[in-house]
């Protein structure tokens, strides 16, 4: 370590116009000193949740993955992100450091896209600094399975209230309109790197087409081992759902890609012509109407252990009320 800081000193000193380092923690993670950090700012901050997951997904396509898993959930107020990936991985006692400042694993690789510079050291740590929670929560010896979970409360960092709507699709697969949610952002995310397979869904989803895609690493396969594997991932799934998942009765949620592909054959509508009669309705209103079809589905879905997700939505659209339930397994 004295001799590569020694090295290190002597690069700067005598050639400050090449990459300034100011530590070297080995296996390709190096500190960059502030100044070389201050190069490669990125166009925009942290600001939102969605924007969370882009940083977490430029880290998954630069560390040469070519599937990655997303797990998203809500509880109350706190938005939970689990980012599994097959690149390269991080090394054991790496995974504390990578959310310190200024620690990149890019030295000599800086890869340039439409959010910005990427490689400076900073994405994981302004995530870990807006964030309530963040943890590499498993990194397979090797690489090849890595994941990194992340927590943060919507009252210190929002994200946009629907959370559930996919966007709209022309016949060539182009976004024409949506949300700007953490769906959007992937879809666009995944448009943007083709060669990547992207599947976003619920924690038992994900775990289902994890399972299906054999990516776990099990001397025995079995539901208590995809439980244990599911803790060690920071999922938070009861073994009853796991039995489920071993069994195959969970539908299997399909590559981001694959859904664009079958939403734009789908022929979308005219706009409507008639007055916008659901323009009436207050957002009071709303509230209380998405509130007792809540509260109704939850009632009748006790029986069958199933309920309404968090990121319940009801939006205005022409004469309609468009209201979006995403179900979810009682814990």
């Amino acid at each position: 370590m004295g001799n590569n800081k020694q090295l290190l000193n002597f690069i700067n000193e005598t050639n400050p116009d090449k990459l300034q380092v100011e530590e070297d923690f080995g296996l390709g993670y190096v500190r960059l000193n502030t100044t070389e950090a201050q190069k490669r700012q990125a166009k925009d901050d942290i600001r939102d949740v969605e924007s969370v997951l882009i940083e977490m997904l430029r880290n998954s396509r630069d560390a040469n993955a070519s599937t990655i898993y997303v797990a998203s959930w809500k509880q109350n107020s706190k938005r939970n992100l689990v980012v599994i990936d097959n690149g390269e991985g991080i090394p054991g006692q790496m995974k504390n450091l990578v959310f310190e400042p200024r620690v990149t694993s890019k030295l000599n690789q800086i890869n340039y896209d439409t959010y910005g510079l990427h490689g400076r050291g900073m994405a994981l740590y302004s995530t870990a600094v807006n964030c309530e929670y963040t943890k590499v929560t498993y990194s397979k010896p090797g690489g090849k399975l890595t994941a990194i979970k992340v927590v943060a409360d919507n009252d210190k960092l929002p994200e946009k209230a629907n959370q559930s709507t996919w966007p709209s699709f022309d016949s060539s697969g182009s976004i024409k309109d949506g949300p700007h949610n953490l769906i959007r952002k992937s879809v666009e995310f995944n448009l943007a790197n083709k060669k990547l397979d992207i599947f976003l869904g619920t924690q038992t989803e994900i775990l289902s087409e994890m399972f299906k895609n054999d990516e776990f690493d099990f001397k025995k396969k079995s539901a208590k081992s995809i439980y244990e594997f599911a803790k060690v991932l920071e999922l938070d799934i009861s073994l009853r759902n796991c039995q489920r998942v071993f069994h195959g009765q969970i539908s299997l949620s399909r590559s981001i890609l694959e859904i664009i592909e079958k939403k734009s054959k789908v022929k979308t509508k005219g706009a409507l012509r008639s007055p916008a009669i659901a323009s009436f309705l207050g957002n009071e209103e709303l509230e209380n109407i998405l509130k007792k079809i809540k509260y109704l589905v939850d009632e009748t879905g006790k029986k069958s252990f199933i309920k309404t997700s968090e990121d319940a939505s009801i939006s205005k659209v022409g004469n309609k009320l468009v209201i979006t339930l995403p179900l979810e397994i009682e814990e």
